[in-house]
């Protein structure tokens, strides 16, 4: 089997608590003889890449963060309704052809809040662009934010942190979060705590 962990990390601060989660399990993954990519944004320095992050077993791949050579700036779409800036779609479709050569060969991909965070908004749509061309690829979307009440009006495409995406298991660290979740995206309601022996 071959996995991709999608972070889109910037850097590999501990600080960033989100570091430390993606450290174990790539742990878990490749102590298990798992065959792991590490999707970053190319902005994420390599002088940063320590401990299991360097190890040789693990395929480090850079997602572009550039439309027409200018880097791309996220911005934080944390509401629910209004209108994205003029180059949000040219820099998700950009996004998504890099995202398409990374996971073209693998088998799942495993995402960091990606599908939940506003300043994630460019990558959630890019991994939707992406999924079209890869109907087969299975993807686990951790949250690792409590679930917020799924608004009652919404605009596309801010309404995508609300919205399922296909061949998709949501996960979430803790049982007491799973209903919100559930009730965020509108999935039925499954208790599947975020143990990767879902593999």
């Amino acid at each position: 089997m071959k996995v991709a962990v999608l972070t889109m990390f910037n850097g590999l601060a501990k600080t960033y608590s989100l570091v430390s989660v993606v450290e174990e399990h790539l742990h878990m993954l490749l102590d298990a003889g798992v065959k792991v990519k590490l999707l970053v944004s190319q902005d994420c320095p390599d002088s940063e890449r320590f401990g299991i992050f360097a190890d040789d077993r693990l395929e480090w791949v850079k997602i572009t963060n550039r439309l027409q050579g200018q880097q791309i700036h996220w911005m934080d779409y944390s509401q629910p309704t209004g209108r994205v800036h003029e180059a949000f779609y040219d820099e998700a479709a950009t996004i998504a052809e890099s995202l398409y050569e990374a996971l073209k060969h693998e088998d799942v991909c495993i995402m960091h809040d990606i599908l939940y965070q506003g300043w994630h908004l460019v990558h959630n749509v890019a991994v939707r662009i992406m999924q079209r061309r890869l109907p087969n690829l299975r993807f686990l979307a951790m949250s690792h934010s409590m679930p917020i009440p799924r608004p009652a009006r919404m605009d596309w495409p801010l309404s995508a942190r609300y919205t399922p995406l296909p061949n998709t298991t949501y996960l979430y660290p803790t049982q007491s979060g799973l209903a919100a979740l559930a009730r965020q995206v509108q999935r039925p309601f499954r208790a599947l705590p975020c143990h990767l022996q879902l593999l």
